[in-house]
């Protein structure tokens, strides 16, 4: 059934030529499909790569938990040599996405709400049938999604901060002769299998500290974010959540 039809309220009606509507088999045949037909579109018709989206309803089925639908359109246009560019793979693709770029635009819904395209592929939309995806539940659905790839993004980004700080925990010792107590600092961090002691004089140590205080306070910042992916992880039914 037709998106505008499903969702009046958020989807306007088609102008120019009908939806063309087609069933397959499985989805290695949709792919294959997509592909030949926007390489016959470019080559045969003229239009632009820039002008055509690949937009799917989810990303992996809720039967085949194994499936990546967006990472097989990619593979059948690359077999045929069609650039293309999936803007929802993450936060950073988003982000930068230029509409003029000369490539297939791969994406969600939500993600390409407000562009044009004169050429659109809507794929799998038995799974937004009445009963089983609500408006409400897309709508809410992308957001989570772009929540998930904002925290992935700055946690990579508060990564690569906290690799620029001193890496290891200060320690101190205390030694009494002649009956006055003397303090040592050092920082101690390991190394392999080795542990390295490095001595911190006086002068050292105050810039130390407040150095090793903002690292600390990045690593919080870090397992913060984490715990969010990790509950935005849940609600959206990731399969295999990439490690960072």
């Amino acid at each position: 059934m037709a998106l505008w039809r499903l969702f009046p309220e958020t989807f306007e009606a088609p102008h120019g030529a009908s939806p063309d509507i087609r069933a397959f088999p499985d989805y290695g045949e949709i792919a294959t499909w997509v592909a030949e037909t926007i390489r016959h579109l470019s080559a045969e018709e003229g239009y632009p790569l820039s002008e055509m989206t690949v937009i799917y309803a989810m990303k992996t089925p809720e039967n085949d938990p194994g499936m990546n639908f967006p990472l097989l359109i990619g593979k059948a246009l690359d077999k045929r040599g069609l650039l293309h560019n999936w803007i929802s793979e993450d936060y950073r693709a988003k982000r930068s996405y230029d509409v003029t770029t000369e490539s297939v635009t791969i994406s969600t819904l939500h993600s390409v709400k407000g562009f044009d395209y004169a050429c659109v592929f809507l794929l799998c939309l038995d799974w937004l049938a009445p009963g089983r995806w609500t408006e409400e539940q897309i709508r809410v659905h992308g957001m989570l999604e772009d929540e998930y790839w904002r925290c992935r993004e700055v946690i990579e980004a508060l990564l690569a901060k906290a690799e620029n700080y001193p890496k290891g925990a200060l320690n101190v010792r205390r030694k009494q002769n002649k009956g006055k107590e003397y303090v040592y600092h050092y920082l101690v961090r390991r190394d392999g299998n080795k542990i390295i002691n490095r001595h911190i004089s006086e002068k050292e140590l105050p810039e130390l500290q407040k150095l090793i205080e903002e690292r600390e306070k990045y690593r919080k910042e870090i397992q913060a974010y984490k715990k969010r992916m990790t509950y935005l992880e849940k609600l959206l039914n990731k399969p295999n959540p990439r490690e960072l």
